[in-house]
């Protein structure tokens, strides 16, 4: 049975790192989906997506109560891969290096091909195959395609996959995505005492839910190794409201910042500076800045988004009646919530169900 899996974040990762002989397909020029990592040079990164990851998770099957462990997934799957705790947070956690080195790690001997952005489902001439069609114009022939994408993606590669009808009440009112904007600040060559003052902080991670500034990480911090690095790297996600409000003036489609962000974020940087009680870098301008947009965050309306996973929900029985039906998987945050550990069960139930065929 030959196998395409449409994108390498983190359902994309597992799935791909349990059926190792299916085909990994991401249009962009890396693995990670949500869990990536922008790369200055090879000592300066920083998180853009999701930042940390839970240990365990609780669901139910057949009535009964089981638990998934990532880490222990992780090791099994990934047993290069290092994982610490979070410095602010210790009962979250992430990998030694990087988010994206998720992906990296669970899609290591598997088949990856990064820019190739799928453009349309459609079935074969005899019908027993799926066509997937890539924007180069390169087509190939597969029994089953899993997808993993945002639902709008999903919708616009199925919509002439003849199927669409059989799914759209199942998913089309789930296509209600969050937008989260990111800007990120680098100082270079900063003065040793600040340097010491930003290292004996007690917290380099701040949320202040619903704000514009919701989430504040101090990325330099997350990752140093090297004491004499007098580098600081801030990222700052944003509130869905404010995102929403100003995605289309954030950055272009080279991810270069336009021109709203260019003259305000100082505006920002100096509020983190007054969080972090650093007055002497208060109108200081970073000397590199990072602007990034993710138009489809995360999902509203996803089937067990606060609620505890119960794959005996007759949702989630129809959910995978159509699945086996047409060999066409389609899975991510939508069904199971925008945790990254939630999305790492969910693709461990996908896969084990097409390893049932």
């Amino acid at each position: 049975m030959k196998i395409a899996i449409i994108g390498s974040g983190i359902t994309g990762a597992v799935i791909g790192s349990l059926i190792p002989e299916a085909y990994v397909y991401e249009r962009a020029s890396h693995v990670g989906g949500r869990a990536t990592t922008r790369f200055v040079n090879d000592s300066v990164h920083f998180d853009i997506g999701a930042t940390v990851f839970k240990d365990k998770i609780e669901y139910f099957e057949k009535g009964i109560q089981h638990e998934f462990d990532f880490i222990q997934f992780l090791k099994e799957r990934a047993p290069d891969l290092k994982i610490k705790p979070h410095k602010t947070y210790p009962s979250s956690y992430h990998p030694s290096n990087f988010m994206q080195e998720l992906s990296q790690s669970l899609l290591s001997k598997s088949r990856v091909e990064l820019l190739h952005n799928a453009e349309l489902i459609t079935k074969s001439p005899d019908e027993k195959q799926w066509t997937l069609k890539f924007a180069s114009g390169k087509t190939e022939l597969f029994d089953t395609v899993i997808l993993t994408a945002p639902v709008p993606q999903i919708i616009s590669l199925l919509k002439n996959s003849g199927i669409m009808m059989q799914w759209d009440d199942l998913i089309r009112f789930r296509g209600e995505y969050r937008s989260c904007l990111v800007l990120t600040g680098i100082w270079r060559n900063l003065p040793p005492d600040i340097m010491n003052k930003i290292k004996s902080l007690k917290q380099y991670t701040y949320l202040f839910k619903d704000e514009e500034a919701e989430y504040i990480s101090i990325e330099s911090e997350k990752y140093r190794t090297n004491d004499l690095d007098n580098s600081l790297v801030i990222t700052i996600q944003f509130s869905t409201s404010f995102s929403s409000k100003n995605l289309e003036r954030w950055c272009d489609v080279d991810r270069k910042p336009m021109y709203y962000i260019l003259n305000s974020n100082q505006y920002f940087f100096n509020r983190v500076f007054h969080v972090l009680d650093i007055p002497e870098l208060i109108s200081k301008k970073p000397d590199h800045m990072d602007t990034h947009k993710w138009r489809y965050s995360q999902a509203d309306f996803a089937l067990f988004k606060d609620t505890e996973i119960n794959l005996d929900h007759a949702k989630f029985k129809e959910y995978l009646a159509l699945c086996k039906k047409h060999n066409i998987w389609i899975t991510g945050d939508w069904i199971w919530g925008s945790r990254l550990i939630r999305c790492a069960l969910g693709a461990t139930v996908i896969a084990k169900e097409i390893l049932k065929k």
